[in-house]
């Protein structure tokens, strides 16, 4: 095998500031397992675990100060019948964890109309609050009202709810305020974390309420996936105040509906009634009917806007609108941005009012149906999705959306899949993020364990040579620059082959993979140069791909 050193490369040392963090005093760790644990016992270890998380949360003092409390629930179905009682209400800087590396423990309502969780604090009612160090963490929730849902009166309502799978509500799986006119209810905010919530009729509601002028009601979603809903994926209303909503490398995909934003009444009291949704690196695609439909009232004021960008979204394959994008009348602004999205495949993709055409900014996009094609980097091409009957709208190579996105992308930026942008997807030796929520990778990886071959997948003109190199020493801090583009692979680099790659299926390669357990949590990177007929040379690096080796 031929061997390439890194070590001739002038790497400038970086100098890394770390900032300290204050991080808030623990009180205590807690034990709950539904399996051997006995509420008569001190929860103060595994081993004298309590039995429920209903006598945890009740039987634990309220938290003083910055420090938490966090309650460990191990694996096990913790329901009515095992002695828990719904809803559960942990207090403020509790943390509900699932132990990580094992399977999520299940809180089942076994049919309750109650939520599982509730954050709810009616003033000189009392009840429980949240803020963002109030935590979910962990578990899977199933078969009741709600997942989580939240009320507040007295302030604000904040929880932290992370890798969680909610599935099989009979409202919604995860509710923030309430339609209720003349509720207690004021504002609101959640922050999901790698949530995933599937199968019930409503996903996931934001609303601030009926009546009341406070605000803004907020969500923050990062990396959460929600499916199968019967009515709507995703719901923002708002009637009083604001609703300030952002969406991060989320899937909206095969609900009844995606995205459904409105306004359902303007309160004339009201001085900063607004509803704003953000979307960066998202899917919408997939659903039965609308994927984003923007619903104004009619009595909604233009100073009283519905805000909607959309970043880097693909928004593919919907029964219905793409995006739906029309004013109520001489009222109920809808300003809407596109930029670097694809919206292709859906029954019309982009209905704007024409007769407000300045509601809508579209750059950098491909859109079906040709809207705003031949201006700002738009077009109307086929974006070659790899399966889109089979829900994958990755890019095959070649698609005219690869390389094609807005030049001012940030450096970095995380795809939906979690890929840094830019990637050379064309292979012309530049980089340039691509249009749409998956950026392209000519290299790709699937899973490492000991002792099973490792499968990679080579994209490239049909036909053409590949040279497939690895290394175990990592990535370059600084990539280096070649005449075929850059190149990642840091240390000892070893070359592995020569391979004829094809542009649809790729090249398929196998390579073998020790079964020393020694290799387990090791990093192997691999990066491939492509024979190109648009780069000068004629051949150009792929991205670089890195897999860590499982059992």
């Amino acid at each position: 095998m031929t061997r390439w050193s890194s070590s001739s490369l002038s790497v400038p040392a970086l100098g890394f500031a770390f900032l300290a963090l204050a991080l808030p005093a623990r009180a205590a760790d807690h034990y709950v397992d539904v399996v051997r644990g006995n509420d008569a016992n001190d929860g103060a270890t595994p081993a004298t675990a309590w039995k429920t998380i209903t006598h945890a949360i009740g039987v634990l003092p309220h938290v003083e100060g910055d420090a938490t409390e966090v309650i460990h629930v191990a694996p096990g179905t913790y329901s009515l019948a095992s002695g828990e009682s719904f809803p559960l209400r942990p207090k403020r800087r509790f943390q509900v964890v699932g132990q990580p590396g094992g399977a999520r423990p299940r809180i089942d309502g076994e049919g309750t109309t109650s939520p599982l969780f509730l954050f709810a604090l009616i003033c000189h009612l009392g009840g429980n609050d949240a803020d963002p160090d109030t935590r979910i963490e962990g578990l899977e929730l199933v078969n009741a009202g709600y997942g989580v849902q939240t009320q507040r009166s007295c302030g604000p309502q904040e929880p932290t709810l992370v890798n969680l799978l909610v599935q099989d509500m009979l409202v919604a799986g995860i509710a923030a305020g309430d339609t209720s006119a003349g509720s207690s209810v004021t504002w609101v905010g959640l922050r999901l974390q790698g949530v995933e919530i599937r199968r019930c009729p409503i996903g996931f509601q934001l609303v601030n309420d009926i009546d009341i002028c406070v605000g803004p009601s907020y969500a923050w979603l990062d990396d959460c996936v929600i499916s199968e809903c019967s009515s709507i994926g995703v719901h923002l209303a708002n009637g009083g105040g604001g609703v300030s909503f952002r969406a991060r490398r989320t899937r909206v995909e095969r609900n009844a509906e995606g995205v459904r934003t409105e306004q359902p009444l303007h309160v004339g009291s009201c001085t900063a009634l607004y509803l704003d949704s953000t979307w960066e690196d998202c899917s919408i695609s997939g659903n039965a009917t609308h994927g984003l439909e923007l619903k104004p009232n009619t009595f909604v004021l233009a100073s009283a806007p519905t805000t909607t960008t959309l970043t880097r979204c693909t928004i593919a394959s919907n029964g219905g609108i793409g995006v739906i994008a029309i004013a109520s009348g001489a009222h109920g602004a809808v300003p809407t941005t596109l930029t670097g999205c694809i919206v292709h495949g859906n029954a019309d993709d982009l209905i704007e009012d024409p007769g407000l055409p300045g509601f809508v900014s579209v750059s950098y996009c491909d859109i079906g149906d040709g809207d705003f094609a031949g201006a700002n980097g738009n077009f109307s091409a086929d974006p070659l999705f790899r399966a889109p009957a089979a829900g994958d709208w990755r890019l095959a190579f070649g698609s005219p959306c690869i390389d094609a996105g807005d030049p001012a992308t940030p450096l970095g930026v995380l795809d939906l899949a979690r890929t840094a942008r830019p990637v050379d997807g064309d292979l012309d030796a530049l980089e340039r993020a691509d249009i749409g929520a998956l950026e392209f990778t000519p290299l790709e990886a699937g899973p490492a364990h000991v002792g099973v071959p490792l499968s990679l997948w080579i994209w490239g003109p049909a036909g053409g040579g590949a040279i497939l190199a690895g290394t175990r020493d990592g990535l370059l801090a600084v990539p280096r620059s070649t005449p075929f583009g850059q190149f990642d692979l840091g240390g000892d680099v070893v070359r592995l082959g020569r391979y004829t790659v094809g542009s649809g299926p790729p090249a398929l390669v196998t390579l073998p993979l020790s079964s020393n357990p020694g290799l387990i949590g090791r990093s192997i990177s691999f990066q491939a140069r492509i024979a190109s007929t648009v780069a000068v040379p004629d051949a150009a690096w792929s991205n670089a791909a890195t897999v860590i080796v499982a059992p």
